[in-house]
């Protein structure tokens, strides 16, 4: 408790006044505060929030703690699928992949055509059952393996990978140089020790001639049958033992009435 001295009176000319200790102070009912005196201290105002002085620049950024409810917020699970919806999908996907792979495949890698049927045909018909339009090609007369009389005249005719051939105007068969196609049980690219497992071509008999066909590195064998007229030319070429082409004449004689057997 503060000690208190109280005077007998004011004296004339002077404010009532207490006396504490050994100052004086004003009575607090005595007038109220001037605007210029700073505001009392306030110290859940003070550490509640940070004042920054007037005229200072302050960047506001936002800041994610472990303790913001945010952070620490799940999402509620989704309810599951029917089971039906997603095995109808899991087909559909499936058959959507199996028709890409298909478009794929017959585009890049299409199943070669069996032509030994077509032995038997003529050039017109041959067309027509494979939708070929041939159309003259000489780049491909000296690809024919043949041994003809310098006077017969051979053209070759091309489409869609397929050749045929006329000696003097008569057809005389077809000459397969691609994976396309196929004849008698062979392709092209098959090793040449494949050929007497999966050969399907009748023959009595054959001949093995050095062919200048692919520049002199290869060999053509002739499996002829002399009953039929028939001729099956296999080219191979002798760097890598493989078949290069598959030649079928129906005209045997015709093929080799310039070479001595």
């Amino acid at each position: 408790m503060a000690l208190q001295i109280k005077n007998n009176g004011p004296e004339d000319g002077d404010d009532e006044r207490e006396y504490y200790g050994s100052s004086w102070q004003e009575s607090t009912t005595a007038r109220e505060p001037s605007e210029s005196e700073e505001p009392e201290f306030n110290p859940e105002a003070e550490f509640d929030t940070f004042k920054v002085p007037k005229g200072v620049a302050r960047e506001e950024k936002q800041y994610t703690t472990f303790m913001d409810p945010e952070y620490h917020k799940v999402e509620s699970n989704k309810p599951e699928e029917n089971s039906a919806k997603v095995y109808i999908k899991a087909i559909i996907t499936l058959v959507v992949l199996a028709i890409i792979g298909f478009g794929i495949k017959t585009i890049f890698f299409p199943t070669p055509k069996d032509l030994t049927a077509a032995a038997s045909l003529s050039k017109e018909d041959l067309a027509a059952k494979y939708k070929i339009k041939f159309k003259r090609d000489e780049a491909m007369d000296k690809y024919i393996p043949k041994w003809i009389k310098d006077s017969s005249v051979l053209e070759a005719e091309t489409g869609k990978g397929l050749t045929v051939f006329s000696i003097n105007g008569q057809y005389c068969g077809f000459h397969i140089d691609t994976k396309r196609y196929t004849a008698f049980g062979l392709s092209t690219g098959m090793l040449y020790d494949e050929i007497p497992s999966k050969m399907t071509f009748k023959y009595e008999d054959y001949l093995n001639v050095m062919n200048d066909a692919l520049g002199g590195i290869s060999t053509a064998d002739y499996y002829y049958n002399e009953t039929t007229n028939e001729c099956l030319v296999i080219t191979i070429n002798d760097n890598t033992a493989k078949i290069a082409a598959i030649t079928y004449t129906n005209n045997f004689d015709l093929f080799v009435e310039n070479l001595s057997y």
